[in-house]
């Protein structure tokens, strides 16, 4: 395992840019992240992933750190990070305000960058990144 891009990860996942809101952090975008895992883990088999397995995956997960916002949000915003991204059907329409029907409609899929892909391939780094996200952000 390339220890460079192990790092690289990890501090990408330790200091995801999240919303704080009377002084607390938004947790919407690790727990979309955790999201993603979980399906790469249980259901996934190439770096495209459905966006209606991310938005079940985030709402069953919702209820269990009782977060609030709707999947859309961290699901467009988590675009702005380097290593997530959206595959467009066309241009990336830019909103403050995505819609579930804005996605619905006008996005493929999601998919990480090759080397998170290839590297989240591995339980352990599953495990890792994971644990990552919950002591950042979810504890």
């Amino acid at each position: 395992m390339n220890q460079i891009i192990v790092s690289f990860y990890k501090d990408a996942f330790s200091s995801l840019h999240c919303a704080i809101s009377k002084g607390n952090v938004n947790i919407a975008k690790p727990l979309l992240l955790l999201s993603v895992i979980e399906l790469i883990c249980c259901l996934e088999t190439d770096n495209r992933i459905e966006i209606t397995r991310i938005k079940n995956k985030y709402e069953e997960l919702q209820k269990s750190y009782g977060a609030t916002t709707p999947y859309q949000y961290p699901l467009y915003i988590l675009e702005n990070e380097d290593f997530f991204h959206l595959k467009w059907k066309e241009a990336r329409i830019k909103t403050h305000t995505p819609s579930a029907k804005l996605i619905r409609e006008n996005v493929e899929y999601a998919y990480l960058d090759n080397a998170l892909w290839d590297l989240l391939q591995d339980q352990q780094m599953q495990e890792y990144f994971r644990t990552i996200l919950v002591n950042n952000f979810l504890k």
